[in-house]
């Protein structure tokens, strides 16, 4: 039987001169048997081929029976097993040990030579507690393969030369048990054994490895009465003289029985919990898919957005020249001079701008996105303008702060969303944005499920943006208005709603605006009326940016992200504050986010987490890596409108 220490005798025998097979044969040690169990792998393998052939395994063993092991596996395994005998033949005398042959042994036989049987026997209580250690099996089903196994052993072995061990003995006596086990083999025909030298046997066998020790009075409340019967046989050495070998007990089979219903119902929940992590790959993937294909679905729509806008502003852009003028002069003295045609008829240019606009809508429709908001030309309502990406919150008393970027389509959304996280813990904090047609028709991607609720609105050109801004502002009920970067669209707004309710405005500068436009001159309110400039109709152009620069410091309170821009405006530094347990590694699934991102296994990265702008390094970075020749590595950046500005300096 298992854990009844028949590798401390195959040892034995081994070192008193019993072949057991070429080196790499044998089971590894490991913390169950930390000097080796001395099993050959390739006997273990036929032995488990014959049970499984019967539906059996070492510890599934309700009804066994040889006769079930179909015969197909019989001659297989036992041609597998000629090739082992063909070595151990040449070797002789040798051993084998495998618990599993107290139940195989006789379709084994036929195809052994002079076999002598050795059974080692345990005191039945230790080889339950130490299976029940090893297997978590219950003592009771341990107990009850503990007497199949010695049963079927002694069925076996009834006609055969055998000598009995007891695990007891050599624990107590190594030297003198391993002396009586090679005089009695020798005793029975088996030659070519020497005893070994002392301090082998006692280098080997260590008493400390004795556990779950018992003895023979603790077994009255653990086994049956044909278990106890059968335990004081083998206590008083007459395993060998038992005439009749008894039947297994009801008590014994009635736990093997338990043990296969047990192991049944350990394999359904191994074969549920493999289905569910099967549907589960299957749900991300094919989630993974639909992801994909709404990303590639918002591309097309971004990409025909922006194409639409590019095409308005060259119709615009021709509709303030000189022959656009002249044409308009035309067109409306046609009008004047034509019966029937009138005044509100539309010119060419007025019908291309009506026909990309009627386009936008088309593409956002089939695409799911919302329109950025209500047309011109009738008195605007700021619940109408404004899309809330959560509902509102209930009150909780706390004060209200209202952060504003200028566009939440693209990166200004980053930094006001880190002003609205920093202070989302002692206040009720809503984010405000207009949504302008050129970068984008919805939130920016990385903050599209921002726990912090985002209110959007239309960008428009002016003159149509002064009565956006001015219906939104009215919707604004914050005690604190902390408007986010310096340009019109945002500082606009929030002088707006600080006039409506009188609240301190803060005004944040994380980045130097002019610098985005390679100037470093402020422009003077008093100058743009005498300004042709085509960059006025939009809100966030060159020539508003720098006149907003000026009226940084009006604010009632200035912050900044770093010490140079400290120096440049004065206020409070405020940095760049991150939640880091966003970026705890096990909130992820390192694979799946490698494969959606199509990252190799063997390859390496490096992740550029800000906007790729050309001052920001990334360039130097990848010359970097190509100097290092290493092929594996690979840098990932977010493939924002900034991209485009790399592409000359870095490939397509």
């Amino acid at each position: 039987m298992h854990r009844s220490g028949t590798s401390g005798v195959t040892r034995l025998l081994n070192l008193a001169g019993a072949y057991f097979g070429p080196d790499g044969i044998a089971t590894e040690p490991n913390e169950e048997n930390p000097k080796g169990f001395w099993e050959r792998r390739d006997v273990r393998r036929i032995c488990d081929a014959l049970l499984h052939g019967g539906g059996y395994d070492w510890y599934r063993l309700d009804g066994f029976s040889t006769d079930r092991i179909p015969q197909a596996v019989v001659e297989e395994q036992l041609a597998a097993f000629d090739e082992v005998l063909a070595d151990l033949d040449q070797h002789r005398p040798w051993v084998v040990k495998e618990p599993r042959l107290c139940l195989l042994l006789p379709l084994l036989l036929p195809r052994l030579d002079s076999p002598v049987c050795i059974h080692v026997t345990r005191e039945p209580l230790e080889v339950a507690l130490s299976a029940n250690a090893r297997n978590g099996m219950p003592v009771q089903g341990a107990l009850a393969l503990w007497e199949l196994y010695t049963l079927h052993a002694m069925a076996a072995s009834t006609e055969l030369p055998r000598v009995h061990v007891r695990h007891e003995d050599v624990m107590a006596d190594p030297v003198a048990t391993t002396r009586r086990l090679v005089g009695d083999l020798e005793t029975l025909g088996v030659s070519g054994l020497e005893v070994p030298a002392d301090e082998l046997v006692l280098e080997f066998i260590s008493p400390k490895l004795h556990r779950q020790k018992r003895s023979a009075d603790q077994r009255g409340h653990q086994l049956n009465q044909d278990q106890l019967q059968l335990a004081k046989i083998i206590d008083r050495g007459g395993i060998h003289d038992v005439e009749e070998i008894p039947a297994l007990s009801t008590g014994a089979a009635d736990e093997l029985a338990t043990l296969t219903r047990i192991d049944d119902l350990e394999l359904a929940l191994d074969r549920a919990a493999r289905d569910q992590r099967v549907q589960e790959r299957r749900y991300r993937e094919l989630d993974e898919r639909h992801q994909a294909l709404d990303r590639q679905l918002d591309r097309v729509a971004e990409t025909a957005l922006d194409a639409f806008d590019r095409a308005e502003d060259d119709v615009r852009a021709m509709n303030r020249g000189r022959p656009a003028t002249l044409a308009n002069y035309l067109v409306a003295l046609r009008r004047t001079v034509t019966p029937g045609m009138s005044r509100r008829d539309p010119t060419p240019f007025s019908r291309t701008l009506a026909g990309i606009d009627k386009g936008r809508r088309q593409v956002r429709g089939r695409a799911g996105i919302p329109s950025p908001g209500a047309g011109t030309g009738t008195t605007l309502s700021g619940q109408d303008l404004i899309t809330r990406t959560a509902p509102p919150a209930e009150p909780t008393g706390r004060p209200k702060l209202a952060v504003i970027a200028w566009d939440v389509g693209h990166n200004p959304l980053g930094r006001a969303n880190v002003l609205a996280e920093v202070l989302s813990h002692d206040f009720e904090v809503e984010l405000w944005g207009a949504q302008f047609d050129r970068y984008g028709s919805r939130v920016w991607a990385p903050l599209r499920d921002a726990t912090v609720p985002i209110n959007v609105f239309p960008g428009r050109p002016f003159p149509d943006h002064l009565a956006v801004v001015d219906a939104v502002a009215g919707e604004i009920d914050a005690d604190v208005i902390w408007v986010s970067k310096p340009r019109l669209p945002s500082l606009l707004l929030g002088a707006v709603a600080k006039a409506r309710r009188n609240r301190p405005l803060i005004v944040d500068v994380d980045d130097h605006e002019l610098a985005f436009f390679d100037t470093d001159d402020a422009v003077p309110l008093d100058r743009l009326t005498r300004r042709g400039d085509a960059g006025l109709d939009l809100p966030f152009e060159r020539t508003w940016t720098q006149a907003c620069d000026p009226f940084i410091g009006a604010a009632d309170l200035v912050t900044v992200s770093n010490s140079a821009l400290q120096d440049r405006y004065g206020g409070l530094i405020v940095p760049h504050a991150r939640d880091e347990s966003l970026f705890d590694p096990s909130r992820v699934d390192r694979e799946a986010a490698r494969r959606r991102l199509g990252i190799e296994p063997d390859q390496r990265i490096l992740l550029f987490g800000g906007t790729p702008r050309i001052h920001k390094g990334v360039v130097e970075v990848l010359r970097a890596l190509e100097e290092l020749g290493d092929d594996r590595y690979r840098v990932i950046v977010f493939g924002t409108k900034e991209l485009e500005e790399l592409k000359p300096h870095i490939g397509s």
